[in-house]
């Protein structure tokens, strides 16, 4: 359930719909800008901290932290904007597409190493750099080079390109041959509690 699209697209509605009733931004005056951009971000702290693996999440409690995301990207005017748009943390930013898509399979190989889901502090300081850096060498020299790159020039990287991310894909299963993938990464019903696996739960499953 945790996993689901149908469970996230409600989160992503929210979002199409303060973008279709906001379109130039919420600005009334800066103290009251202020008021509510911090209210927000408060709850976002609030909500960090009280919803856990336990609570029922997705569902209807998700509508409190997505409409506090929401508040604060269309508050215009205030001072927490005003930090957000420091060059440094707009830079990050522009990376924030390449960290999320980083970060997943990095976490993911790591718990198949250690057959562990957990994490201790050297290994939250290493995925934190790590996805870091590949993030900034694909922003720079994939991402900002394929933007530039014409359609017949895309099509010539592209094309060995995938063929090689098919060979290492289908290489993965004579890799796995090493070291044989616990049952619990590898069920197609991944995070199924009715399936019996106990500790399965913490992946965020609900049902």
């Amino acid at each position: 359930m945790y996993f689901s699209l149908l469970s996230r697209i409600p989160e992503f509605l929210i979002g199409g719909v303060y973008a279709l009733i906001f379109k130039k931004g919420i600005d009334i005056q800066r103290k009251y800008n202020n008021l509510l951009s911090f209210g927000s971000l408060i709850i976002l702290l609030i909500c960090s901290v009280f919803i856990t693996e336990e609570s029922h999440f997705p569902g209807v409690l998700a509508l409190i932290p997505c409409m506090a995301s929401a508040n604060l990207l269309v508050l215009k005017n205030n001072a927490l904007s005003d930090f957000l748009s420091t060059k440094t943390l707009v830079y990050i930013g522009e990376l924030s597409y390449s960290l999320y898509l980083w970060h997943f399979p990095i976490m993911a190989f790591l718990r198949y190493k250690n057959e562990s889901y957990e994490f201790n502090v050297f290994e939250v300081i290493f995925i934190s750099v790590t996805t870091f850096v590949l993030a900034w060498l694909s922003y720079n020299f994939i991402e900002n080079k394929f933007r530039k790159i014409t359609d017949v020039k895309f099509f010539k990287v592209f094309i060995p390109l995938g063929l090689f991310v098919a060979g290492f894909s289908f290489s993965l299963l004579y890799i796995t041959g090493y070291k044989k993938i616990p049952k619990v990464y590898s069920v197609p019903f991944f995070g199924s509690k009715s399936h019996g696996i106990d500790n399965i739960e913490k992946f965020g499953d609900l049902s």
